[in-house]
């Protein structure tokens, strides 16, 4: 992991996103690695694959430790194309989402590119004219997509949804990575 640390520090920001399969390193040492990458290649967005066992709360310790994102090998390859776009877009996102029984599964209706950006801006209390103001739309466009947002969630109201996406790891909230933050 040292080396290819090294190897992307010299890179000149050549290599934007890199893949790394946690189930190929030591479970308890994911974290630490991860940190020593992404010191030594900062410019490089870290993307970690994670197996079933580690869960939500292994996913978040992994964001915290400088990855980009968190995701579990059983996301299906359109599903991995979208997160890699996000977090080539420079966000923070985490789809690992669990039931009651700590299995890993997939919101019933998959979430569209942009309704998981809204959904990012929701939960990191932003309000729909800043989200709108970020990714350069109308407001009323962000309102459409927070409606799709709550009916694929089978949530309550955006507070719900967002509370939702948080429990179930769809997203992990650096309001850093969202592009226009608060102003």
């Amino acid at each position: 992991m040292r080396e290819l640390g090294a190897k992307l520090g010299q890179s000149n920001g050549e290599i934007k996103v890199i893949v790394v399969d946690c189930g190929l390193i030591e479970h308890l040492k994911v974290a630490t690695e991860l940190a020593t990458l992404a010191r030594m290649a900062p410019g490089t967005r870290i993307f970690a694959l994670l197996d079933q066992t580690g869960g939500v709360r292994h996913a978040e310790q992994l964001v915290a430790a400088g990855a980009a994102a968190s995701v579990s090998r059983s996301v299906t390859t359109d599903q991995l194309r979208e997160l890699l776009k996000l977090v080539d877009e420079g966000m923070t996102v985490s789809a690992i989402e669990t039931n009651d029984e700590g299995r890993t599964e997939l919101p019933r209706e998959k979430l569209s590119v942009r309704e998981l950006q809204v959904l990012h801006g929701i939960c990191c209390g932003l309000q729909n004219k800043e989200i709108a103001h970020g990714f350069r739309i109308k407001e009323v466009t962000v309102k459409m997509h927070v409606r799709g947002i709550i009916r694929k969630l089978e949530a309550r109201n955006r507070t719900h949804a967002a509370m939702l996406a948080r429990d179930r790891g769809l997203v992990v909230c650096d309001e850093s990575s969202f592009p226009a933050g608060r102003q």
